[in-house]
């Protein structure tokens, strides 16, 4: 059966934009590299484009990535501003968390573990974040599977200053009685003369005393505090010459939390463990005058363990309910890609290849010994595996006009994906600049999102039907996405937005756990 979802809307809003400058680092007002794989002014792009800068990061208290897209219209992010450790899922445009695509540098950020595999975005940490870029609107041509809604792309920095530089911050505070919160955040870096670099971050945040469970009107209340400890890691090293850069990274994530038993009801042993490790590398050279290209990858990890405990339901007598629980989810995700860059005058290409895999296992223990059962789920047998093989070309063409500058853009992606086959995405767009500081633009654009490992292979079945949870016969989500609008830059600092989209989604998987 296919199932359709139509999604229709206009869109206002303003974003603050910055520049900065210093001593070895230039960074270009008002540019995107997002939206086309290529420096571009944002008046020039034919998409909503928005920029936060560091600037933007350091000055407002935002404590996690979401947090700060929160600000951005378009974007709903619920479970921001909440109790620390809840979670914190992504709607761009209408489109829910596994249709949007968020990466770090360029490299994929998601969970393959996970239901949907959408990210819990209470992880992702602001340590060493340079800008954030959001896209808003398909990007299937230049990015692949999810890029339905949009596209975040979270950029790392680069020391800009020369010697050894060290930062420390502490808060300290609380949410109510009983209640304390302590974040910890430590960084150093180091840039020579000759080009070499290295920096480091971590933030330590331990949060205690936060409950979410209500008494009830009758029986046993334990009201064990609710408490969360997360730790986070940056590591980047990389030399930059006259024409290349080279760079290796490692970002960590270590959290624990206390779960409670569903909503509203307490648990005193109910504990999630969760863990990254994400590895990303780069390379890329200017040839000549013309030419430019970049080898870039990065391999992701995540571990989550769940585990419940026999709990403690009554005091008088002393009773628990004799069930343990005891769950691993891990998933890895492998990203490789190859990006070939030609420019002559006002004529700009782009073209790629490139190879995704993704993984994901599955190991649980369920036994309950006052009746005397146990069940136990294992994946290594289902073969939980997704790889995608794809090639993509774009180009864009600025005409001067006069006064006037009107760009056209067009690119097709073809791609083989080992679960649904072949597939083609394509995008066409046109901006034109009226001042220095207006333009108009529109674009269509089509994208896809694969459904994920588990939908595809999950073997637990329905104790009535004997289904299974999984289906491999879920064929991928097929969108098309239209778009005009206006956009301004005011004194180089504050960009309006005035957009009218409409976005058509076939083969949506609604998907009941």
């Amino acid at each position: 059966m296919s199932i359709k979802n139509i999604f229709t809307a206009l869109m206002m809003g303003t974003t603050a934009v910055y520049a900065q400058k210093d001593s070895t680092i230039h960074e270009l007002k008002a540019v995107t590299v997002t939206a086309t794989r290529s420096a571009q002014s944002i008046l020039n792009t034919p998409r909503s484009v928005s920029l936060i800068s560091n600037k933007d990061i350091k000055e407002q208290a935002y404590q996690n990535l979401a947090d700060l897209l929160q600000k951005a219209e378009g974007i709903f992010v619920p479970g921001t501003f909440q109790v620390p450790g809840s979670l914190q899922t992504l709607f761009i445009r209408g489109a829910d968390n596994r249709q949007n695509l968020i990466m770090i540098d360029g490299i994929k950020l998601s969970d393959a573990s996970t239901p949907d595999n959408g990210l819990d975005f209470a992880e992702v940490s602001l340590n060493n974040v340079d800008r954030v870029e959001i896209v808003r609107g398909a990007q299937g041509t230049l990015y692949g599977n999810s890029a339905v809604g949009g596209v975040v792309n979270i950029i790392t920095r680069k020391p800009n200053k020369l010697g050894l530089h060290g930062m420390l911050n502490n808060t300290i505070g609380s949410f109510g009685k009983n209640t304390s919160f302590w974040n910890t955040q430590g960084g150093l870096q180091y840039a020579a003369k000759s080009g070499f670099y290295v920096q480091a971050e971590a933030t330590n945040s331990v949060n205690k005393g936060f409950n979410g469970v209500l008494p009830p009107a009758t029986g046993f209340f334990i009201n064990r505090p609710k408490n969360f400890f997360k730790a986070d890691y940056a590591v980047k090293t990389g030399f930059t010459g006259k024409d290349w850069d080279a760079y290796v990274s490692w970002r960590g994530v270590r959290q624990i939390a206390d779960i409670a038993n569903g909503a509203f009801r307490d648990d005193e042993n109910h504990t999630l463990r969760f863990n990254r490790d994400l590895f990303t590398y780069g390379f890329s050279k200017k040839l000549n005058d013309r030419f430019s290209f970049k080898v870039f990858g990065g391999y992701t990890k995540t571990e989550r363990k769940d585990f419940n405990d026999s709990s403690l339901i009554s005091l008088t007598p002393i009773a628990y309910d004799r069930t343990i629980f005891d769950g691993t989810y891990t998933g890895q995700n492998l990203t490789n890609e190859v990006q070939l860059n030609y420019q002559q005058g006002k004529f700009k290409l782009v073209s790629g290849a490139g190879f995704v895999q993704d993984k994901m296992n599955v190991r649980t223990d369920y036994v309950n010994y006052a009746f005397n059962f146990s069940t136990k789920s294992n994946y290594d047998t289902v073969g939980a595996k997704m790889n995608t093989a794809f090639a993509y070309v774009n180009s864009n063409w600025q005409f001067d006009l006069g006064k006037q500058q009107l760009l056209i853009e067009g690119g097709i992606r073809a791609g083989n994906n080992n679960r649904f086959g072949s597939y083609i995405n394509y995008q066409l767009g046109a901006s034109l600049v009226f001042t220095d500081n207006v333009s108009l633009y529109g674009n269509i654009a089509s994208g896809f999102t694969a459904p994920s490992l588990y939908q595809s292979y999950a073997p637990e079945r329905n104790f009535t039907s004997r289904i299974t949870r999984g289906n491999k016969d879920l064929k991928a989500e097929q969108s098309l996405s239209k778009e005009i609008g206006i956009k301004a830059l005011v004194d180089d600092v504050m960009q309006f937005r005035l957009a009218i989209y409409h976005n058509t989604v076939d083969n949506y998987i609604d998907y009941v756990y």
